[in-house]
């Protein structure tokens, strides 16, 4: 049995100089995203406040806080989860 994340909801904090374009893009290059949406919520002179929407079969949590890190973004929470179970059928 696995335990697959399908969505996450989170509230970052990026850089005005890193487009939501590249930082989407970067982020559906993630094996098991399949979608991702990303919008503005705030914006200030240098930092912008973004809420994205990542869906997918089976999203990586860990590969896509190092894809965020990479791009200068900081996570600010997690407001949303979805999870679903696969149980794999036994070889008898």
């Amino acid at each position: 049995m696995s335990i697959d994340i399908k969505k996450l909801v989170l509230d970052a904090l990026k850089p005005r100089e890193i487009s939501i374009a590249e930082l989407s893009k970067a982020i559906c290059k993630i094996e098991g995203v399949d979608n991702v949406s990303i919008n503005v919520v705030e914006t200030d002179i240098k930092t912008e406040t973004i809420r994205m929407i990542i869906q997918g079969n089976s999203i990586l949590y860990e590969e896509v806080s190092k894809v965020l890190a990479e791009n200068s973004t900081a996570l600010k929470s997690v407001d949303e989860i979805a999870v679903s179970k696969k149980i794999t059928p036994k070889l008898a």
